[in-house]
């Protein structure tokens, strides 16, 4: 407690009046007035201030639940999108891919394939029903287009009778270029065994019907000591293949002229036009279930009294160091052993033994071992100038063991897994089926990467 003073102030002059203090609790009667009416005006605006934090957080929590409900129903209408976009997607690439069996089956593909990708739930109000379009381009390619739109029901907005229900829609379009594709068959004497030349013509069969006689073309090369081409690239194409594809146990026979079998398929593929701009697939598939043993080569015949040069094929076996089989348009003209060296036809001169090779040089030996390696050479100088004309070389080796060279086949294609791939040619693939029984399996793998890459 402050002391109470009784100091006695002195007496103002003009008759005012003296006021006792009382230690510091003193103030003058307008300040005492003015401190009421602080304290008033705060209990005044203290309450007004508790009114609007009220008021605030009411607002706060109706703009909070409001939000959680607009997260929630756009959450499920997000994820109806994605399921919605799946099935969309899914039908738009089945149907694209089915174009080959005509555009109303491939539409009931594509409404089927959506059917069985978008998962129904209790949210959608209907069935959503997908439309299909179909049309070519100025390319001349033909556009598949899927589009679906389904409303849902919501839980919170509902309460906005503009909000009970929302719309989610989705679409794609895929576009699926033309081919043009060379089918360069073996039909040498090897294919006799095992079944596999009756195998053979089903699985071409398999293979032509994955395309489309209305946009692709294709062309048919057969081989052995020599190659031909009884189908030139055309379009329509299934029924004339399936009907010149080798199909008797005699078709078969002779030796593997690889490098002409795809002189010839090279020669069908760029018969065929591309405009600038169109994005073609260009293909060559290829088949053997053997090794190339066949070269091409003028020879001289250096006889005293008719001396002349002639063109002739010669080789003729996957193995064995014997001396080469002289053809004249695939008939066999000499024979000959290691001891006799061949010499063509009515050639007399003995010294025939030697022939230019693809990379150079002249090679002194023409027995089956340099004629294979030098095959082998040609056939691969004329793939890699075939990739650089955007050319896809596909691969069907057929057997096991030292019954193809694996190694050098999958080189032929490009494929990634070929210990020369060359990441700048066109890649390719190149499947090995052990037995005729695979071999229906290895063509439709064939036919379905290349379908792929004209609707990527």
């Amino acid at each position: 407690m402050w002391p109470i003073s009784n100091t006695t102030q002195p007496q103002p002059t003009g008759g005012t009046r003296s006021v006792a203090s009382v230690g510091l609790g003193w103030r003058p009667r307008r300040s005492v007035a003015l401190h009421l009416v602080r304290r008033r005006m705060t209990r005044f605006f203290r309450g007004r201030e508790s009114g609007q934090v009220t008021l605030w957080f009411a607002l706060s929590v109706i703009l909070i639940v409001l939000c959680m409900a607009l997260v929630a129903d756009f959450g499920f209408a997000y994820v109806t999108r994605a399921q919605l976009s799946k099935a969309v997607d899914a039908a738009t690439l089945m149907g694209v891919r089915d174009l080959h069996q005509g555009e109303t089956l491939a539409a009931q593909i594509a409404r089927n394939t959506f059917s069985a990708n978008y998962p129904q739930t209790g949210r959608d109000v209907s069935t959503p029903v997908p439309t299909v379009g179909i049309a070519t381009d100025n390319l001349g390619r033909r556009t598949f287009a899927v589009s679906a739109t389904t409303r849902i029901n919501t839980f919170f907005l509902r309460v906005i009778p503009q909000w009970q229900t929302l719309t989610v829609a989705s679409e794609a379009e895929a576009v699926r270029s033309r081919a043009v594709v060379a089918l360069v068959l073996d039909k040498s004497g090897s294919m006799q065994s095992g079944n596999k030349w009756s195998a053979l013509g089903p699985s071409v069969d398999v293979f032509v019907s994955l395309f489309s006689d209305q946009m692709d073309k294709m062309s048919l090369t057969l081989y052995s000591r020599i190659g031909n081409t009884p189908v030139t690239m055309r379009q329509p194409f299934k029924t004339i293949i399936s009907n010149n594809v080798p199909r008797a146990y005699s078709a078969f026979s002779g030796a593997t002229f690889m490098s002409d079998g795809l002189r010839l398929g090279r020669i069908e593929i760029n018969r065929e036009p591309v405009l600038p701009g169109e994005n073609v697939i260009r293909a060559a598939v290829f088949f053997t279930d053997g090794k190339a043993n066949i070269i091409q080569e003028r020879l001289m015949c250096e006889r005293t009294d008719n001396p002349r040069t002639n063109t002739w094929n010669f080789g003729g076996y996957d193995s064995g160091n014997g001396y080469a089989v002289f053809y004249t348009n695939g008939t066999v003209r000499a024979y000959g052993n290691s001891s006799s060296p061949y010499r063509p036809g009515d050639c007399d001169d003995p010294g025939l033994r030697s022939f230019n090779r693809i990379f150079g040089g002249v090679q002194n030996d023409i027995r089956q071992p340099t004629i294979s390696a030098e095959a082998e050479d040609r056939t691969m100088y004329l793939a890699d100038q075939m990739r650089a004309e955007g050319t896809i070389i596909y691969v069907i080796g057929l057997g096991s063991g030292n019954q193809i060279n694996r190694t050098w086949l999958l080189n032929l294609a490009n494929d990634p897994l070929s210990t020369s791939f060359n990441p700048s040619l066109q890649p390719g693939k190149a499947v090995f089926p052990a037995t005729a029984n695979e071999l229906r399996n290895a063509f439709q793998f064939i036919a379905s990467d290349i379908v792929g890459r004209l609707t990527r």
